[in-house]
């Protein structure tokens, strides 16, 4: 579980690694080019030459590793940087490792608080009063599915240069009094949100 972050303003590629090692070859397969990040789960596919699924395993330097079943694998890294992947197999009790990998790691990118899929610019009173409240989403084609929660956030209304509302509130959800103040708006009011925090997978 990752510490929350202040929300910053508010695919799937395939890297095949095969390395012949002990005159056996094997592959590492990663949805994310090569790279795992910090907080999600990481699918791994590890596939050693002329060795069933269950004589297979794999260790890192960097963080946990669970799963095994038809070669796949979850890895959990802790720390950026990188991690060293060490693919091995037992045979007749033996074990041999066939070889390594390294792996980027990296920590997810912020993401952007959204109203209506937007994260600027005007919008209608109409469909202001239909949205549920902010939603952080990835911005871009990340690869995958990451699914934030709002912890929080502030809001300040501003008509001709003057502040006419001030308010904290918890989660993304718009309160009731908000909603009371999105009734009144009008045309040329400023909202601006900050302070705006998210929760991280």
């Amino acid at each position: 579980m990752m510490n929350n972050k202040i929300l910053l303003t508010l695919a799937v590629l395939l890297f095949l690694g095969k390395i012949n090692a002990f005159s056996q070859n094997f592959s590492i397969e990663s949805e994310r080019d090569n790279v795992l990040y910090i907080g999600v789960e990481n699918p791994i596919k590890a596939v050693v030459e002329n060795y069933p699924c269950k004589s297979i395993f794999i260790t890192t330097d960097n963080g946990t590793i669970t799963g095994g079943n038809k070669c796949n694998y979850i890895i959990a890294p802790n720390k950026p940087g990188e991690a060293l992947i060490n693919v091995y197999t037992i045979n007749n009790g033996d074990t041999l490792k066939i070889g390594s990998r390294n792996f980027r790691v990296k920590i997810i990118p912020d993401p952007v608080a959204t109203i209506a899929g937007k994260y600027k610019g005007e919008i209608s009173k109409y469909m202001l009063r239909l949205q549920y409240g902010i939603i952080p989403v990835m911005q871009g084609d990340f690869g995958f599915d990451v699914h934030f929660s709002m912890v929080g956030y502030s809001l300040v209304i501003i008509r001709n240069e003057k502040a006419l509302f001030i308010k904290d509130f918890i989660g993304g959800e718009f309160s009731d009094d908000l909603i009371k103040e999105l009734l009144i708006l009008e045309d040329g009011d400023l909202l601006l949100f900050y302070n705006l925090i998210v929760k991280y997978p």
